[in-house]
């Protein structure tokens, strides 16, 4: 009894111990991999898929501003800006400029790079006239060039324009008509913007029917210039400039652009009446008008013509202001070659006692050449 149960003693006592033993090995396992066993390295991600379409990068010329706007600031009334604009050629081809053009006559560019190699560099040098302009200026420049990404390319340049002397209107124009000129006057406004007091010298003028007489309004601040034209004057147009030296040192002169345009107190339109080379196979009419622009009415005598068959109707849309007179030729009429002849009105206007209206042939058109005839060869046996 007793050998059995030592024996089923040490047989429990070996399961055990087996159990142990494998507990053991299985912990020697865990631990031997965490500290110098490695896992299998994880796979890279795969590449993201290649669009579909995708072109290489462009070829050919590029061109690259190093700026495409240049702003000068506050500057004075009159100055020329000057600036150059520079630019690589980033391509692989020949860059040509073709033109480079301005959005108004107060900008230009000359001179520029018209054909820079790959990684070179180019020049386009720009002027900006400022006479004329008052406050912020803007100005386009267009490049136009063979890069086919940009074939058009904006520049700009901008500034600031001051007056330290503001003349408002900057000008003294005259529309007027040759019997009404006494009256008529222009008034400048003058100011001065800087800060230390102006004193101007009496105006001159270069031209004899255009004067001005200077006024002060502020002492050292504003002042008014009365411009006015000088009879008598002429038909046509006067062009001239009033100059005042200043104490300045911006502007040590004031010049001022001046202009007449005198129109005829009566105006006859057409200058002439022109006719068909004749025999005319039908009636036809001809119509003059007379305007009178004058500060009196205007009356007109009947119409007088020197011309066999030929009538003249007088009528009046505007009374004392205008004048119709419609000629009528009869059916046949022919004015001779070098025969002279004039429509003929009096007038009460001492500028025009007698108006004259000149009628003139057409001349005859010429033949045109007959066509010219081309020999025909010979047939060959």
């Amino acid at each position: 009894m007793d050998y059995h149960r030592g024996s089923s003693q040490n047989l429990g006592g070996m399961r055990r111990s087996t159990a142990r033993a494998r507990v053991a090995l299985a912990a020697l396992a865990l631990c031997g991999l965490g500290m110098g066993a490695r896992l299998p390295a994880a796979e890279p991600p795969p590449a993201p898929p290649v669009p579909q379409g995708t072109s290489p990068a462009p070829s050919g010329p590029r061109i690259q501003f190093v700026e495409k706007v240049h702003d000068f600031g506050k500057v004075v009334v009159g100055e020329v800006l000057r600036h150059t604009y520079a630019f690589t050629n980033a391509g692989d081809g020949v860059l040509e400029i073709k033109e480079v053009r301005s959005s108004c006559g107060c900008t230009a560019s000359a001179g520029w790079s018209k054909r820079v190699d790959p990684g070179q560099g180019g020049t386009i040098p720009i002027e900006l006239h400022t006479s004329g302009f008052n406050g912020p200026v803007a100005k386009q420049v267009t490049v136009l060039c063979n890069d086919t990404s940009q074939t058009n390319v904006i520049l700009q340049v901008k500034a600031t324009v001051w007056h330290p002397i503001q003349v408002t209107p900057p000008s003294a124009g005259f529309r007027v008509v040759s019997d009404t000129v006494s009256n008529t006057v222009t008034v400048l406004r003058i100011t001065n913007n800087e800060a230390a007091p102006l004193t101007l010298s009496p105006p001159e003028s270069n031209q004899r029917a255009i004067a001005a007489e200077l006024k002060t309004i502020e002492p050292g601040r504003t002042f008014e210039l009365v411009v006015r034209p000088v009879p008598p004057l002429g038909a046509g147009n006067v062009f001239g400039t009033i100059t005042l030296r200043t104490s300045s040192t911006n502007v040590p002169v004031l010049s001022i652009s001046s202009w007449i345009v005198v129109q005829a107190a009566v105006t006859v339109l057409p200058t002439q009446i022109t006719v068909p080379p004749g025999p005319s196979p039908t009636a036809f009419t001809r119509d003059v008008s007379i305007r009178n622009l004058g500060a009196n009415p205007l009356t007109l005598s009947k119409p007088v013509l020197d011309l066999d068959g030929v009538e003249g109707l007088l009528t009046e849309p505007q009374p004392g202001r205008l004048f119709t007179v419609r000629l009528t030729f009869p059916q046949g009429f022919e004015l001779p070659a070098g025969r002279s002849a004039e429509l003929r009105l009096e007038s009460n206007h001492p500028q025009f006692r007698v108006i004259r209206v000149p009628i003139v042939r057409v001349p005859a058109r010429a033949p045109s050449p007959a066509p010219a005839v081309r020999p025909v060869p010979p047939a060959t046996s």
